[in-house]
């Protein structure tokens, strides 16, 4: 019996041995230059927006990354255009002089391993119970019982046996989400402007805004602010993202959900128009998210949400801010601790 013992611990550490190379291979199976991801010949002819994907020089042909999946909830008359971001196929309508110098790293053409679902059903969110990592929420919320139904949905196991990384909009108005207008939603049950506030207040819906009523007109998602402060004690706040403009003309964070709060590109040229909205700016988001997951397969909701705020750009102050949050998603900073961490 003691024979037995022995030989069990003396090939004990060869079965470990196996187990860390396994996960090891399967966490670095993406090619060594599929890091690279500036397209061939950088700003010339071979690059534009809305490319096909293309292989790499010296990729394989079949992109070896795992598979990504990403549903946008969303109407159709937002749909169609959220698809042409993630699919790289709208540029932003106003570029700095430093994404004019990234172009290849901020537009990329999209892997063909990750796969965009679009659904316009807002009390179902994954009709087809197709496999879902992250999810693209562009509308905002204005009721405690609509974020409550809508947080249900996202815990259902049979169309989510694991729970997305939710990538939400901000909102579009031009306010604050303060901890006392928190604490007013929190009384009234929601923040919907004719519905709650301005009853309460005694105020004509129909009148326009006074300097004192601005503050409380659609002043941010009810949802975000749902998960961010753990009412009921959800337990989802670290698997949020809320995306706002980084130009702080939409709906800002304020202290309620500055922690989960980061900035990107207000408005989109799509189809040579002018799109404006945090909804595309949360498209973009999950964009670079699905990307983050398809290099870092075994990364968490926490994990790539972490990374994406660590590797912001400050436009506020240092940290979380309450007017940017985290400052602006900075993807070529995302890909260059990727690759300083191996992936």
């Amino acid at each position: 019996m003691n024979k037995l013992w022995i030989l069990i611990i003396a090939i004990l550490p060869f079965f470990v041995a196996c187990s860390d190379d396994d996960e090891k291979e399967a966490l670095s199976n993406l090619p060594d230059n599929d890091m690279n991801i500036s397209v061939p010949d950088g700003n010339g002819e071979d690059w534009y927006a809305g490319m096909p994907y293309q292989p790499y020089p010296g990729m394989p042909e079949v992109s070896q990354g795992v598979e990504v999946n990403v549903i946008t909830v969303d109407s159709a008359v937002y749909g169609d255009c959220i698809l042409t971001v993630l699919q790289n196929d709208a540029w932003p309508w106003t570029l700095s002089d430093e994404d004019n110098a990234n172009l290849e790293q901020l537009f990329f053409p999209v892997h063909t391993d990750i796969k965009y679902h679009i659904t316009e059903d807002y009390q179902n969110f994954n009709p087809e119970k197709q496999p879902c990592d992250i999810i693209n929420i562009g509308w905002c919320v204005y009721g405690l019982d609509e974020a409550k139904t809508n947080l249900k949905q996202l815990e259902n196991k049979e169309k989510f046996p694991t729970f997305p990384l939710i990538v939400m909009a901000g909102g579009d108005m031009s306010n604050s989400f303060t901890q006392e207008i928190w604490d007013l939603c929190i009384e009234l049950g929601g923040l919907d402007y004719e519905d709650d506030v301005a009853p309460y207040f005694g105020w004509d819906p129909d009148i326009s805004l006074s300097q004192e009523q601005m503050p409380y007109y659609y002043p941010g998602n009810v949802w975000a602010a749902y998960i961010t402060q753990n009412l009921d004690e959800n337990d989802h706040k670290e698997d949020l993202i809320v995306v706002g403009r980084d130009d702080a003309t939409g709906n800002r964070p304020g202290p309620i959900l500055c922690e989960r709060w980061i900035c990107t590109y207000g408005g989109f040229d799509i189809l040579d128009v002018e799109m404006s909205g945090s909804r595309y700016g949360s498209a973009y988001v999950a964009k670079i998210a699905a990307e983050i997951k398809r290099r870092a397969p075994h990364y968490t909701n926490e994990d790539i949400a972490q990374l994406i705020f660590s590797t912001a750009e400050d436009l506020g102050n240092p940290g979380c801010d309450e007017v940017y949050g985290w400052g602006r998603l900075n993807p070529v900073a995302i890909w260059n601790e990727l690759s300083n961490r191996g992936y």
